[in-house]
C-alpha cells in the first residue's frame, strides 16, 4: 500500500479543507454568541466579519444595514484551516506510533 493512501483525507486536498474550514465557519457563526458593539451586531469567530446594524428606518432596505469584511472572513478561514491541518497531521502521527 502506497504512502499517499494512509493520509487522512485532510492531508489529501487542499480544497477539501478549505471547504471545510468554510462550513464550521458558518455553523460556528451561527452557534456562538454575538459581539454587540454600541448599534451594530457582529456576527463570526473569531473576528467579526458580517456586521447588522440594529436601528433602521421604516423606508431603509434592510440588505443596507448589513457589511461584510472579507479581510476578517478570510483571516477566521485562514485560521480554522490551520486547525483542521494540525488535528489531520497529529491523528497522522498517533496512527503511525501504532
Amino acid at each position: 500500500m502506497s504512502t499517499e493512501m494512509q493520509k487522512p483525507w485532510l492531508l489529501k486536498s487542499f480544497k477539501s479543507t478549505v471547504s471545510l474550514a468554510f462550513f464550521m465557519e458558518i455553523l460556528l457563526s451561527y452557534f456562538l454568541p454575538f459581539s454587540d458593539k454600541g448599534n451594530q451586531l457582529g456576527i463570526g469567530f473569531p473576528y467579526s466579519y458580517l456586521y447588522i446594524q440594529k436601528q433602521g428606518s421604516l423606508d431603509f432596505s434592510p440588505f443596507f444595514s448589513t457589511g461584510l469584511n472579507p479581510l476578517r472572513l478570510i483571516l477566521n478561514l485562514f485560521f480554522l484551516y490551520l486547525l483542521l491541518k494540525f488535528l489531520s497531521w497529529s491523528w497522522c502521527f498517533l496512527e503511525l506510533k501504532r
